[in-house]
């Protein structure tokens, strides 16, 4: 059976929050045929055509819903999925699971991105980014062989996040935080 699912490279679970404190934050956002994920200090915007082989009916079908970043991890070891109107169920072998969509209103991530291309904050020695969000942005994004190149000038509109075989349709940035 030919795998139906996201493609187990984009590792988006990575860059959501695991506070409790923003239960949005702690799941992955499906809208306007992109995913998008969030834990505050880095946000990834992606198209879902470019981390799955879903059809176009059922990229449509997530479109507004909210998924449990650790039952995306856990989606990602099944073969085949079906998109429902409550969730998605994952299919293995013999082994069936259902994984509920949440109820939680996420970030505006359109304003959010448009304030982060705005932002100016000057870069002083004081300003930091961890090495472990590039990783983990660099994981998401899914391409192994692609490179990423870090994009700021004296002012700052966070840290854009450019990948080497990007065309344009994926925004990312990592946010620097002071120490």
């Amino acid at each position: 059976m030919k795998r139906y699912n996201f493609n187990k490279n984009n590792e988006l679970h990575l860059l959501a929050s695991n506070s409790e404190l923003k239960s949005c934050l702690t799941c992955i956002c499906f809208d306007n045929f992109n995913a998008f994920v969030s834990d505050n200090y880095s946000i990834l915007k992606i198209p879902v055509n470019r981390i799955s082989n879903l059809s176009e009916d059922d990229v449509c079908r997530l479109n507004g819903k909210l998924l449990e970043a650790n039952d995306y991890r856990r989606i990602l070891k099944f073969d085949v999925i079906n998109i429902g109107e409550d969730g998605i169920t994952a299919h293995k072998g013999e082994l069936t699971e259902f994984f509920k969509f949440q109820d939680f209103t996420y970030i505006d991530y359109e304003k959010a991105l448009s304030i982060i291309r705005k932002y100016e904050l000057s870069i002083t020695d004081n300003m930091v980014f961890s090495p472990e969000r590039l990783y983990n942005m660099c994981r998401a994004y899914g391409n192994r062989q692609a490179i990423p190149t870090l994009k700021y000038k004296g002012e700052s509109r966070g840290i854009e996040v450019v990948f080497s075989d990007n065309d344009d349709d994926i925004d990312a940035f990592i946010m620097p935080i002071r120490r």
